[in-house]
């Protein structure tokens, strides 16, 4: 029984890492593909902390969206490694694909929908409250920035 258990919890964690390996490549490709000023190992360093803020925003969004529909998310460590594969695997897209931003949208809610097993709406709820926090946090930066 505990190697049943073990082996559901491994098969819930191997989707969402390798949707994070393949975002992280899909941002490598684009990086090399398109380089800029700063380098690959500057902009993949880049992507890599600005993925850990969306995905703490996320989380915080998820727990204002819980609050509001009175569902969860999941436990938090396999929420925290689904919404970074969101993230990542859907920005990484549109970082490959020209004026793939409307893309990698619709992609990112295809996948909160996959991953989470919620509904549209939920995922919309969700994705509108992250934006919301997002805009949020950057406006505040840049105050504080400006001082």
């Amino acid at each position: 029984m505990g190697t049943r258990a073990a082996q559901k919890q491994a098969s819930t964690k191997r989707l969402p890492l390798i949707l994070i390996g393949v975002g992280l490549l899909l941002y490598l490709l684009a990086a090399v593909v398109h380089p800029n000023d700063a380098g690959v190992f500057a902009t993949m360093l880049a992507v890599v902390i600005i993925g850990v803020v969306q995905t703490v925003l996320l989380v915080a969004a998820a727990f204002i969206v819980a609050l509001l529909i009175k569902e969860g998310f999941d436990e938090v460590p396999t929420a925290i490694l689904r919404f970074a594969a969101a993230s990542l695997f859907s920005g990484g897209l549109s970082a490959v694909i020209p004026y793939g931003g409307i893309v990698a949208l619709f992609v990112f809610l295809g996948l909160i929908v996959w991953l989470f097993d919620i509904e549209m709406f939920q995922a919309v709820i969700l994705t509108v409250v992250y934006m919301f926090i997002s805009f949020g946090v950057v406006a505040l930066l840049a105050s504080s920035l400006t001082r």
